[in-house]
């Protein structure tokens, strides 16, 4: 079967996806579209098809494996992925299970209803340092969200906040992601941000 849709597609309000994305949907929910390297991939965009997929073992989070669908297969780019130990993310099954198991106790949803009022105390800090400076405007990933999750990733840890460096260079890291091209053009002028009510 033909990948019938190229990824990279053209983005346009960042508030709101793709059309394509939309036409993909509505067209089935799995779709099999082409990479911009010119591998394949599969485009699952339904819910019931998404958590079938998470729970099958046919299919692999390791992008260390053959085949992976990667926007960047060039031979450093592999070898890099290749040379890493495997993480979290990227192990599949009783491998990944064995890595969770440790720290289930901690990922319940009774462990953040218990530390609740703690991180609301982190958060009002961080407004309240916002609103207090007179700086404008104020950047929102600086002042609240990068210190936030570090913060609050020490209390989960029983870390020293004096560990917060540590903590925030892997969440800026996480959050910059590989290298990847973007639309320079820029949202379009009657863009505006989605209602979630």
């Amino acid at each position: 079967m033909n990948a019938d849709l190229e990824l990279q597609v053209e983005r346009g309000c960042p508030f709101t996806p793709p059309a394509t994305y939309e036409r993909l949907r509505e067209k089935a929910p799995i779709n099999r579209i082409r990479l911009v390297n010119g591998g394949e991939a599969w485009w699952v965009s339904g819910h019931e098809e998404g958590r079938a997929i998470l729970a099958d073992r046919r299919f692999s989070s390791d992008k260390r494996k053959d085949g992976f669908p990667l926007f960047n297969v060039d031979a450093a780019t592999l070898r890099q992925l290749r040379s890493q130990p495997p993480h979290m993310l990227s192990m599949d099954g009783n491998e990944h299970a064995a890595a969770r198991r440790p720290v289930d106790g901690e990922f319940t949803v009774k462990r953040p209803a218990v530390l609740r009022p703690r991180i609301q105390d982190i958060v009002d800090h961080f407004i309240d340092d916002m609103l207090a400076t007179d700086q404008r405007p104020v950047g929102l990933v600086q002042a609240l969200s990068l210190p936030v999750p570090s913060l609050v990733i020490c209390e989960l840890l029983g870390a020293p906040y004096t560990d917060h460096d540590f903590f925030q260079g892997l969440t800026a890291v996480a959050r910059a992601g590989p290298p990847r091209r973007r639309n320079v053009s820029g949202p379009s002028p009657n863009c505006a941000p989605t209602s979630t009510s």
